[in-house]
């Protein structure tokens, strides 16, 4: 039989079935989404939805929990870039922890490339450690960005068959949350 009022050694307190005090820093849940199939953005578009690479409705276990976010992405594009961006409840998306005194019109961006070979493609991560002080829903998404000119591709490189050398890879956004 369970007993009430047990204190695990982890430092984890509480009654079963109730309320449980985390320890600061302790992992309370993890959440991952994995991109498998692959998204063409075209030139034109600019912060493009990733489909798949959004993770919605974290219920936080109080406003003091951070969230650990971190994207591992594969792509093809000229001078593309990624975005992490969190929106609370219903509100707008917002890009989390971006780049400060981003000079003129230089595209802030969590991390980005260009493209190599036509047979090629980038990979890229980004961890951010989020502190969105909420108890209230949040959501997270990932958007993408061209900068020159050509079509983006995400898993993929630019030019792409069924040879034995084409590459099709997989992109995953992670998230944690983290008692504060």
């Amino acid at each position: 039989a369970l007993q009430s009022g047990v204190t695990f050694n982890s430092g984890i307190t509480g009654t079963i079935g109730t309320g449980i005090t985390f320890p600061a820093g302790h992992v309370i849940k993890t959440y991952w989404q994995p991109k498998l199939g692959v998204q063409e953005i075209l030139a034109s578009q600019t912060r493009v939805a990733i489909t798949d690479l959004a993770i919605a409705g974290i219920i936080p276990k109080n406003d003091s929990s951070k969230f650990l976010v971190r994207l591992d992405a594969s792509f093809w594009g000229n001078d593309s870039s990624f975005n992490l961006e969190r929106s609370i409840a219903s509100g707008s998306y917002e890009m989390i922890s971006p780049p400060t005194d981003v000079p003129g019109s230089v595209t802030s961006a969590h991390f980005g490339g260009s493209h190599r070979g036509i047979y090629e493609s980038n990979s890229g991560s980004m961890t951010i450690l989020d502190s969105p002080a909420t108890a209230s829903t949040v959501n997270y998404k990932v958007t993408f960005n061209i900068g020159g000119d050509g079509n983006g591709y995400i898993n993929r490189p630019s030019t792409f068959g069924t040879a034995g050398s084409d590459e099709q890879l997989i992109s995953a956004l992670t998230i944690q949350e983290i008692a504060g």
